[in-house]
């Protein structure tokens, strides 16, 4: 191997002294000698090139690929609001309940509002609830001494100065007031509280039924009818009435919403006479001043007006303001000024002071 290397180094260097070399060979050698080495450098910084190109591009891969994070809890979603009211005055509950505004008198007020229960006090006029079923909600009215529970139903309350009346048009609703209880169905309506403490011990002394003109009577229980909604018929089958608080005061209001106001007076003076001291008894003298207003007489009303404004309860302050306006009315204009300034007394700030005047 090193012979053969010999041998081709030899011809080399024989074939160098064959040459005939000059100046201007020498300037030929000297620029191939620069060409290449221009073109080695330009090889060089290609090659450099290429190697930043490429990590340039390794980087922006690592630094745009998809990174994954680790999983983080979701925050919950917002609980919307339990209700709301809009332009109309209607309440709108979460679950899909509505309280409707019957009348424009009507003022409600949500008083509870729970995943177990909420609670509406109606404070004024009527007003119709649609309520979404719930089995573990309870949807509760509360409207003066009545109390309508329901678990999902359609019904209308309207509450006066003296009783709640509540109208069923789907479902089922319960009534409860202090003493007692109701069940109320599909199509049923009734006035509350109807429950009256029982005669005292002492005997009433007998009075004549009141005289009614009316149709013939079947023979049907007029209080099932009462109970029902169906007045006319209940008011045609008005009899057997028991001198007991309890059918005075349902008699009473058959003929009032009956449209037959006057037939209403006997058995509210009446149940006044045999039951002074029951819990309704404040009730019966309002709605006998109500009556008798109605009717005309009013020296009348503004007397029963005076009796339920001396009785304890919730409509002490409307008593007294309304007999003030019955007796001036009737013309009795001292007699009201006099009423007018107890009434001021007792009521310093009471709602109707501005209308004494």
């Amino acid at each position: 191997m090193n012979r053969a290397f010999d041998e081709r180094a030899d011809e080399a260097l024989n074939h160098l002294r064959t040459l005939e070399w000059s100046d201007a060979r020498t300037a030929r050698v000297r620029r191939g000698m620069f060409r290449k080495q221009r073109r080695r450098r330009v090889q060089r910084a290609a090659g450099a090139s290429a190697v930043a190109l490429t990590a340039a591009l390794a980087a922006v891969f690592v630094t745009t690929r998809p990174v994954e994070t680790p999983a983080v809890a979701m925050t919950e979603t917002p609980t919307p609001a339990p209700f709301a009211v809009d332009a109309e005055g209607v309440v709108r509950f979460a679950d899909g309940s509505t309280a409707t505004p019957a009348s424009a008198d009507a003022l409600l007020r949500v008083e509870r509002h729970s995943p177990r229960a909420v609670e509406v006090g109606l404070l004024a006029g009527a007003a119709r609830f649609e309520v979404t079923p719930g089995r573990d909600r309870r949807f509760t009215v509360q409207a003066g001494a009545a109390r309508v529970e329901v678990l999902g139903t359609a019904f209308e309350v309207t509450r006066g100065e003296g009783d709640v009346r509540v109208a069923v048009t789907r479902g089922v609703v319960r009534v409860a007031w202090d003493g007692g209880h109701h069940t109320l169905r599909r199509g049923e309506a009734g006035t509350f509280p109807p429950a009256m403490e029982p005669l005292e011990a002492a005997a009433a002394p007998e009075k004549a039924e009141p005289a009614r003109t009316r149709r013939p009577a079947r023979t049907l229980d007029w209080r099932a009818l009462a109970e029902a909604g169906e007045l006319e018929e209940a008011y045609a089958n008005l009899g057997n009435v028991r001198e007991t608080a309890t059918d005075l005061w349902a008699a009473a209001d058959v003929a009032r919403r009956a449209g037959h106001a006057a037939e209403a007076v006997p058995y509210l003076e009446r149940l006044l006479e045999v039951a002074p001291r029951s819990r309704q008894a404040q009730n019966a003298a309002f709605t006998l001043g109500r009556v008798l207003g109605g009717l005309g007489r009013h020296d009348e009303a503004a007397a029963a007006y005076g009796e339920a404004a001396e009785r304890a309860g919730a409509l002490r302050e409307a008593a007294l303001y309304r007999q003030v306006q019955a007796l001036r009315t009737a013309g009795r204009t001292a007699a009201a000024d006099t009423r007018a300034e107890l009434y001021r007394e007792r009521f310093p700030e009471g709602r109707y002071t501005t209308r004494l005047d």
